[in-house]
Parts: C-alpha cells; structure tokens; sequence
C-alpha cells in the first residue's frame, strides 16, 4: 500500500537538513534526506574523513521491569545477562523455528531498563514478537522511544576526532558498544562506538529536545565533516554487506545464513537455540548472503526481492540494490543457494521487460 502523507513522520532536524539542501524522499515511514546535492562526496567522506547521518528513522525500544535483562536473555541469541551498566552487545532476536526477528544492538545506560536499537520500520514488528513471550508474572514493560529520542550516527577515519572535539569525550580507544554520558543543554546524552559502514562509526542518543544543540556542537567542531543522505548510505551498507530488516532480515533467513558472529550463546535457551545449533554443526546452511555487482542501472521502483537466475535456474533472491554513487551500474546484496553457489558467477534478473546481467563476486564478510 503506497504511504499517504499522514503516515510519513518527520525527523527532528528537518530545518537543518533543508538549510544543506536536502534533497527528499519517503522510506521506512520517514521523510529522509536522499542525498545533499553529491552522494559521491557523501560516501567519499566515510572512506577519508567524516560524514553524518542522521538514522532517527531506526527503531528505539525500552525494556523494563524486574525480569527485563533475563527476559531479553531468554529471547536473544547473546548472554545479555552478562550485560553490566552503560555496557552493550549485538544480538539476533529469532523465531522458534531459528529464523530472523531483527538483528539489534541491546544496551544497558543503567539499572532501570536496557535500550534495543532496531532497524527501519522494525520497532513495533519486535514488541509484537516478544509480546507473546511473556510469562505469568514476568514482569516486563516495552516503549518505542523513537518519537522521544534521535540518533545520530558518525563515521569515517575522523569520526573518533569529531566525537572527541564536539563533546569532550575521548573515543579513541573505546570498546566496543561501551556507553559514554555526557550532557548538552543540561540533558544527558550517550555516545557509543559501534560496527557499522566504516568500522570507525559512533552512535549518538540525544532526547529529542536537545537534538539542534548536539549538532551544532558538530558543526562547530574544527573538524570538517559531510552531511550523508540515505542514498550514499544505503551504497555504504550495500558495499559493506550489512544486512537490514526487511531487506535481509525476516523469517525466511538466518543469522548464520548472514554471516553473522554477534555474541553466540549456545548453551542458553533461547527461542530458535536448537535449530541455529543443528545449522553450524551439521554446516546445513542452505544458502548464503551475497555481494552481487550489476552492470546496467536498475528502475528505481524496482520491487524487491527479485530472483536471480544462472541459466534457466533460479540460484537466489536480491534482497537490496543502490546504484553506484559514481557512475553507472548497481551492487547489490542477496541470498544465494549454496547448492548453486559459485564466485565468481554470472546472474542475470528480469526488470522493466529486459534482462539485466550481472555476477556474484563473493560471500559477504562475517560481522
């Protein structure tokens, strides 16, 4: 069903954007800066310097109360139990049957409730979930906070140097998903280190109201850095192999088929544990997520997934394009068949009447 302009919410820092320039569109249920007039020197400032973007449009989800920690322990793939204050971990929420839910960043800023990040449009797809999880006399409580908090995300080689300059706040050897507070405008805020398109990437968490005064700290910081809009994003994350709910993440896909090495706990009982256990020792990993390159431009209202075929069989399904920021063609990412899985392959797909060839160059890199 096409979004109609009463559903399409806005990001805080919409004058901020439109005063860059902002060029618009709609996806995930957002009004989005596409890009600021140069997606090739968006991307390039994630490659040699710094850019900004502004992921609002992700999922924030509360969890409260007394049995909160053993709850998300018992529903995710990680020992969140060994989660301490202002500490974090990657986790993959799964089904019963070992199949994707969300791929989610879980938090601890302190002793009164842990903080999920999700991906796009995925927020209330979780607490649905998870709902139905809940024993008699659990006590646990969600909130999609998306309305109320904004996250800021900033990466590239001078990403550390601009968090640093802006807020006082020495990253440079941070751990991993550890939560740094500091304060702007009075509010608290908390700054993390995360694994996303660089590998030099932090998370900001800002309540809403204080949002424009956290980034005009940014902007003015002596350290020049780029505004980056979802379509040089989306090549980033593409580029990197990230998957992303609903594009690689939903029930008919796995963690391992993702390649993803969040913390593991085998030895816990989560939902889906036996099934994911089966899969890696028995290595029955049916098909795997793969970098694709596609030489021609694909319709920007190309529906997706679409299935790729090697001859006249179907090996697989992309699941994300973006066309290249620079020049013409496509990469994508997909889910290959491993019983077909060749690098490198030829594909070709159907789209707009034609067929469009292309090839698989690789498995994605475990994350």
């Amino acid at each position: 069903m096409p979004e109609t302009a009463t559903a399409i919410k806005e990001l805080t820092l919409q004058p901020k954007h439109e005063a860059l320039d902002a060029e618009w569109t709609n996806r995930h249920g957002w009004r989005l800066p596409l890009h600021y007039g140069d997606p090739a020197k968006e991307y390039e400032a994630t490659q040699n310097g710094c850019a900004v973007i502004d992921k609002s449009y992700y999922g924030r989800i509360n969890v409260s109360g007394g049995t909160a920690q053993d709850f998300l322990h018992r529903m995710t793939s990680a020992p969140v139990n060994d989660l301490g204050n202002l500490k974090g971990m990657e986790t993959v929420i799964t089904t019963a049957e070992g199949r994707f839910v969300d791929w989610v960043t879980v938090y601890k800023p302190h002793g009164e409730h842990l903080t999920l990040v999700t991906g796009p449009e995925s927020a209330d797809h979780i607490i649905d979930h998870l709902e139905g999880y809940i024993f008699f006399k659990e006590e646990v409580e969600f909130e999609n906070t998306g309305d109320s908090w904004s996250l800021l995300q900033v990466s590239g080689p001078e990403a550390d140097n601009l968090i640093t300059e802006s807020f006082s706040v020495d990253v440079a050897d941070a751990e991993l998903y550890a939560m740094h507070p500091t304060k702007v405008a009075g509010e608290k805020i908390y700054i993390s280190k995360v694994n996303d398109i660089t590998g030099n990437d932090y998370h900001i968490f800002c309540p809403q109201e204080v949002t424009g005064q956290v980034w005009k700290k940014l902007e003015n910081a002596n350290i020049s850095w780029q505004s980056m809009g979802i379509r040089a994003y989306e090549y980033a994350r593409i580029t990197a192999g990230i998957p992303q709910y609903p594009h690689e993440i939903t029930d008919e896909y796995t963690l391992v088929e993702a390649h993803l090495q969040t913390p593991l706990d085998l030895s816990s009982c989560f939902a889906g544990q036996e099934v994911i256990a089966r899969t890696i020792n028995y290595d029955k990993v049916k098909q795997h997520l793969c970098h694709i390159e596609i030489a021609d431009d694909l319709p920007e209202d190309l529906t997706l997934p679409v299935d790729m075929t090697n001859g006249e069989r179907t090996i697989g399904t992309i699941t994300s394009v973006s066309r290249n920021v620079s020049g013409s063609g496509c990469v994508a990412l997909g889910y290959v068949k491993t019983r077909y899985l060749e690098i490198p392959m030829k594909i070709s797909i159907e789209a707009a009447g034609k067929n469009i060839t292309g090839k698989i160059t690789g498995k994605t890199a475990p994350r």
